[in-house]
């Protein structure tokens, strides 16, 4: 007589939380973001990359915008903390100035694919009127933190300095990675020190 073996169980499957689901597009969406910008990428390529369905993207955000915002929340935040840790190192006047300039050249260094990606967003959100107010309203939040951090170290309204700060930051960004001569890593921390020290 032979023994039957007794049949093996089959573990019960565990499914991802809602919470582990959202991480994993957001993470499979920054990949393919960064592979193909904004507009020729597809929610099916973000399923496929995060090992769901279209449907399951889906239940997790409205549409592509949504994806992209949360994606630019994590970064507002991300960027902020770097900023702000970088001048709380800092004593206030034209070294923190300088501090900021380095601070930002850092960014575009190690990130070097999203500031073309945040134009392309950037362009299509100024033809939808909700959607260009919600990134103004992240933009904000990461101009805020350079306003808590400098106030004390400008005679100009903290907004304008704050607005200035980042608007060269974004254009040398783009100019960096057209000609990364042009662009040398001592330009934006030397400006920024001299606009400081004369206002």
């Amino acid at each position: 007589m032979t023994g039957t073996r007794p049949k093996q169980r089959r573990r019960p499957r565990v499914r991802p939380t809602r919470e582990q689901t959202r991480e994993r597009i957001l993470a499979a969406a920054d990949t393919v973001f960064r592979e193909r910008g904004f507009h020729p990428s597809r929610i099916e390529e973000i399923a496929e990359r995060a090992g769901f369905t279209k449907g399951a993207v889906y239940s997790s955000f409205a549409n592509k915008d949504e994806i992209f915002l949360d994606l630019l929340v994590e970064r507002v935040a991300q960027r902020s903390r770097y900023v702000v840790d970088k001048l709380a190192q800092v004593e206030p006047g034209k070294a923190r100035a300088r501090a900021l300039g380095v601070a930002l050249t850092d960014l575009m260094d190690l990130e070097p694919d999203w500031p073309p990606l945040l134009l392309e967003f950037w362009i299509h959100a100024l033809r939808d009127p909700a959607l260009r107010e919600r990134l103004g309203a992240l933009r904000m939040t990461l101009r805020r933190s350079v306003i808590e951090a400098m106030e004390s170290d400008t005679t100009l309204p903290a907004e304008w300095s704050a607005t200035l700060v980042f608007a060269l930051a974004n254009g040398l960004g783009l100019e960096r990675i057209t000609d990364a001569r042009a662009v040398p890593d001592l330009l934006l921390p030397t400006v920024l020190e001299r606009i400081f020290a004369a206002t």
